[in-house]
């Protein structure tokens, strides 16, 4: 690739990279809020916080030229994410089946 759509793509994982920080605050103090009931947010927002790093870390591979350290930390940020998001998935389906409510 040249140079200047190696650094379109920093840019573009740069901004997504504030984007996650900016949501993953309003998604923690969201959680704030609501942690005496469930703490599924807590959850969310740790995803959310790791897809920052992930975003982050996939920018500073493109800057630096497909740095090696930097691919296999984004890719286990990745790993990590997809792990998150597959108990979260769990919760909420197990939620789902234990606020049944009774029958009468």
């Amino acid at each position: 690739m040249t140079p200047v759509a190696d650094l379109t793509i920093v840019w573009i994982e740069a901004a997504a990279s504030l984007i996650f920080l900016t949501a993953f605050y309003y998604i923690f103090r969201l959680f704030q809020k609501t942690k005496s009931k469930t703490d599924i947010w807590l959850l969310v927002s740790i995803a959310v916080f790791i897809a920052f790093l992930m975003s982050g870390a996939n920018a500073m591979e493109w800057f630096y030229d497909e740095n090696p350290a930097l691919d296999e930390t984004g890719e286990i940020l990745s790993i990590m994410f997809s792990l998150i998001w597959m108990y979260i998935t769990y919760r909420f389906i197990s939620l789902k089946y234990t606020d049944k409510t009774p029958e009468k």
